[in-house]
């Protein structure tokens, strides 16, 4: 027969390897999806394309504004900013045809 101490201590033993369940069960967390990396190529594109549309000072200004003359000499983690910057060129670009408050006619 055991000893009321060794069956007190073998309860305790038992119930310590027991896997403990919290009273509210834990939600899960989803994994962050990672980001697409963008490429060069593409930043390229985009800003091609919004030079062809008449913004290419524009693009001059931003490029200088992360730290380069080219495109070439940005940093790659800067390009989801100056993608976003981009994309907020809208209306009558200012290059060098501007006529207005450029000398043109209308002054």
């Amino acid at each position: 027969m055991w000893s009321p101490t060794f069956a007190l201590w073998r309860t305790a033993f038992t119930l310590w390897q027991m896997p403990t369940v919290d009273a509210e069960p834990k939600e899960e967390v989803p994994a962050p999806t990672p980001k697409k990396e963008i490429s060069f190529e593409k930043v390229r594109e985009i800003l091609g394309k919004k030079s062809n549309d008449g913004f290419t000072e524009e693009i001059r200004a931003l490029l200088l504004k992360y730290g380069a003359p080219k495109l070439s000499g940005i940093d790659p983690k800067h390009y989801e900013a100056l993608l976003k910057d981009v994309e907020g060129l809208t209306g009558t670009p200012k290059g060098p045809n501007d006529l207005l408050g450029k000398g043109g006619a209308a002054e």
